[in-house]
């Protein structure tokens, strides 16, 4: 299913690329149609070289079927989140400028002394304490399966404090 939707996604993009640009490239043009077309050409081979990467390690772990498979207790959970800030300036009179800040979000969690990056929703259900199985693909490093075995994490809950202005002193 998914092969299928990957497929059909690339030739609407390379059928569009040829019915909206390189259609009226092949009208007389004085040899002026080679241009676009080399162009196109090397993005298109460029994108090709660059989806076969990705999709060949994915059907390389599926097709081996083999799987790492981990046991364990869960020592600790890592949240690292990544920023990053892309600033454009505007060119008209009032020299404005824009940022875009974009933020990337990847988990973790520690099982036997190694660190494993899990999906959102395996995050969420584990707690530092449980007894957990996953398993895991060798290559893509794709969590296959997770369940949690036993909840032995206790939970507390803290209350954080809460200061109003009327509490500080004036200086």
């Amino acid at each position: 299913m998914a092969n299928a939707r990957f497929c059909s996604i690339c030739y609407c993009c390379f059928s569009a690329i040829y019915f909206f640009i390189l259609r009226d490239s092949f009208q007389d043009t004085n040899d002026f149609e080679l241009i676009p077309t080399l162009i196109f050409g090397v993005f298109g081979v460029f994108f090709l070289v660059i989806l076969g990467y990705m999709a060949s390690i994915l059907i390389k772990d599926f097709n081996a079927g083999a799987k790492n498979c981990y046991e364990g207790i869960v020592e600790d959970k890592k949240l690292n989140i990544k920023q990053s800030t892309f600033h454009s300036r505007s060119h008209d009179h009032r020299d404005s400028s824009n940022s875009k800040t974009n933020k990337k979000r990847y988990y973790y969690i520690i099982v036997e002394g190694i660190e494993h990056e899990i999906e959102y929703n395996m995050y969420l259900q584990v707690k530092v304490g449980d007894l957990v199985y996953f398993e895991v693909a060798p290559k893509s490093r794709t969590v296959l399966f997770y369940e949690v075995l036993e909840n032995t994490a206790v939970e507390t809950k803290t209350e954080a404090v809460r200061f109003d202005t009327v509490d500080y002193q004036d200086s």
